[in-house]
C-alpha cells in the first residue's frame, strides 16, 4: 500500500502541473503588437521574443500575449497603461518586466496583470 501512494503521488506531481494556476513575472522584449476587436484576443496583444513560461513557471507557452484590452480581465484604463510601457519598452528597445497569470486566458492566450518598465532588466 506504501509503494502505491509513492507511486500515485509521483504521478500526480509529474503529470498534473498543469492543474495548478501561477502567476509569475518574466523579462521580455517585444517583437510585435496587434490590436483587434474587443472580443478578439482581448482587443489587443503583444507578442514577446520568449514565452513567459521560460522565466515565470507558468503555463503560458506562447510568446504573445493578451492585455484584455476590452475589459474582460483587465478595465480598459488598466490595460492602456500597461500598452503605454510596452510601446515605450518597444521604441526604446528596452526590457519589460510582464506578469502573467495562466487562469485568465483570452482566446486561449495568458492575460497580463501587470507591466515594469526599468532601466535594470
Amino acid at each position: 500500500m506504501k509503494n502505491i501512494s509513492k507511486i500515485l503521488f509521483i504521478y500526480l506531481a509529474f503529470f498534473c502541473h498543469s492543474a495548478f494556476s501561477a502567476e509569475g513575472g518574466a523579462n521580455l522584449l517585444v517583437t510585435r503588437i496587434l490590436f483587434s476587436e474587443n472580443d478578439v484576443f482581448g482587443g489587443c496583444m503583444v507578442q514577446f521574443n520568449t514565452p513567459p513560461a521560460q522565466q515565470s513557471g507558468t503555463n503560458c507557452f506562447s510568446r504573445w500575449v493578451s492585455f484584455s484590452c476590452g475589459g474582460n480581465f483587465n478595465t480598459p484604463i488598466e490595460a492602456g497603461r500597461m500598452l503605454d510601457a510596452v510601446q515605450l519598452s518597444w521604441a526604446l528597445g528596452k526590457k519589460l518586466r510582464v506578469y502573467v497569470r495562466d487562469t485568465e486566458k483570452e482566446n486561449g492566450y495568458c492575460v497580463a496583470t501587470r507591466v515594469d518598465l526599468s532601466n535594470n532588466f
